[in-house]
């Protein structure tokens, strides 16, 4: 049974927690007649943890852990599984225990030793969930194997079910109601973001604000899940004017992203750029010499491929033939821990964008959009 009592401050000075750690919630467990609460350390940091308190009573007073933190990576800068904490307690209906947490899996630069600032890694992913058994000792829960995060967990004993899920994802826009993968920019999609129904089969995007803008945005994404994969749309875009926009971005928040996007331009007609911002600092490729969008084709496809640390963007005017564009991006900067600040955990997203600074109105019509894991 979860109960949300505050914490007294008197227990916690009586107790000398660390300082660095921040209540979570407490959890009565009846077969133990005691009452644990949870503590965690760090955000999603690098030393994010899990630290344990009990007592017999629900008043206090409490004890720490042996162990302090019961769960945590911080001392193994090598794990595979980094920044693991914010623990929850589950007992199966066969009587065993597990641990359900958050963590982390970086990314590492060639060159650069652990301990050295941006050794521990960069997490493109943001924060996922894992797993690990739990025992009892002496009325403390224990992770098996020791406190840090494992790749691989003994499962409870109780038949298998086997898992078809492979991570590859696509729509077509048929349906009324956007793809529950898919989500927008602080405010839930509605007809002033776009339409499923103005042209049925369609995603249709009516331009808004910028990437940088933190007001109205009309940018549907869904979340990077793999370190390599690729992600591709089909798009129908008439614009009018230079402050028209509408392609494929990689993104992770308004000072952090790069933008593959068709505009117009006096005397060139339909373009093909990128723009990146990174760390609020704009580059601007392919300005001077932008690809040019044949006059008679309607619709242009965009790809991008994650490759690990970088990725790239791809174009076709007729979904058959691929030309890469030859720039290369870091996959690495779009990360809770490039970005600066802390307390944002999602990670980078993948996702179509339409704009429109000139406030004359244009929309953008997408057909599909896929998302495709590599090996």
């Amino acid at each position: 049974m979860l109960t949300h009592k505050p914490f007294r401050r008197n227990a916690q000075r009586s107790l000398r927690v660390p300082h660095w750690a921040i209540p979570k919630g407490r959890i009565f467990i009846a077969a133990k007649v005691t009452t644990i609460w949870w503590w965690r350390k760090g955000g999603t940091s690098y030393e994010h943890a899990v630290v344990v308190l009990r007592a017999k009573n629900i008043d206090g007073p409490y004890e720490l852990h042996p162990d302090v933190t019961m769960m945590t990576s911080w001392h193994l800068p090598e794990n595979p599984l980094q920044k693991s904490g914010h623990g929850s307690l589950l007992e199966t209906h066969t009587g065993e225990w597990y641990l359900a947490y958050l963590t982390s899996r970086p990314l590492h630069l060639p060159g650069i030793p652990r301990l050295a600032a941006g050794g521990r890694g960069y997490c493109p992913l943001g924060r996922e969930t894992g797993i690990a058994r739990i025992e009892w000792r002496d009325g403390w829960p224990y992770v098996e194997g020791g406190k840090h995060a494992a790749l691989t967990v003994p499962g409870p004993r109780m038949k298998e079910q086997g898992a078809t899920g492979t991570g590859k994802w696509r729509t077509d826009f048929d349906s009324e109601r956007l793809d529950p993968e898919l989500q927008t920019l602080r405010i839930p999609f509605d007809e002033q973001l776009g339409s499923l129904t103005a042209r049925p089969g369609f995603l249709r995007l009516y331009g808004n604000d910028s990437l940088n803008s933190t007001f109205t945005q009309s940018t549907v994404a869904r979340r990077w899940q793999h370190f390599r994969f690729r992600a591709e749309t089909q798009m129908a875009f008439s614009p009018r004017y230079f402050q028209q926009s509408a392609g494929l971005t990689c993104y992770y928040n308004s000072k952090n992203w790069t933008y593959c996007f068709m505009d117009w331009e006096e005397g060139r007609g339909r373009t093909l750029k990128i723009i990146q911002l990174d760390h609020n600092v704009a580059h601007w490729h392919l300005y001077d010499n932008p690809i040019l969008v044949p006059e008679n084709v309607e619709n242009v496809w965009l790809r991008v491929d994650v490759d690990n640390l970088e990725y790239r963007y791809s174009y076709s005017f007729d979904g058959d033939r691929w030309q890469t564009i030859p720039l290369t991006f870091e996959a690495w900067k779009l990360s809770d821990d490039y970005i600066g600040g802390r307390g944002f955990f999602t990670g980078a997203f993948v996702g179509l964008h339409c704009e429109d600074i000139s406030g004359d109105g244009c929309f953008a019509d997408f057909a599909t959009f896929s998302y495709q894991p590599k090996v």
